[in-house]
């Protein structure tokens, strides 16, 4: 009669054992894909931060080349520095009263994770009074 209860008890005890050793399992594979989509969504955040921080700069850029091309027609472009970042502008288009002048503001920002690059294409129309004291800029097309 001994034998048959220690032959329950021990079968109890494996079955117990069995069950708590799927638990632990399930229970440890819920929390290491919980952990790699917690980390998955702080890279996403970061990554539409920075990225929206480059577009920022760029299109800031942008801005100052065409206010800088407006008060010189002969800017070329240059680097730009806004805040923490800078840009690189270049201007294409030939000068002189109605010229077409094409601007491209480009951005980086580079972090231990990635580069993160925006670039603004604004395309413009220069057109000088018949006096040569002032100048005004009609934008055609900005986009990034």
């Amino acid at each position: 009669m001994q034998n048959i209860m220690n032959k329950e008890t021990k079968e109890r005890g494996f079955t117990a054992l069995i069950t708590v050793l799927i638990v632990s399992a399930i229970t440890i594979i819920s929390a290491t894909t919980l952990i790699f989509l917690s980390i998955s969504e702080s890279l996403l955040g970061f990554s539409a931060a920075e990225t929206h921080e480059a577009i920022q700069i760029a299109d800031s850029c942008a801005e100052e080349a065409l206010f800088r091309l407006k008060s010189n027609q002969t800017y070329s472009g240059g680097t730009i520095t806004i805040g923490n970042g800078n840009c690189i502008v270049a201007i294409t288009g030939s000068g002189g009263n109605g010229s077409a002048r094409t601007i491209i503001a480009t951005s980086t920002i580079t972090t231990s994770i990635a580069s993160f690059t925006r670039v603004i294409t604004a395309s413009s129309t220069m057109t000088t009074n018949t006096a040569g004291n002032a100048t005004t800029t009609d934008i055609v097309r900005w986009r990034e």
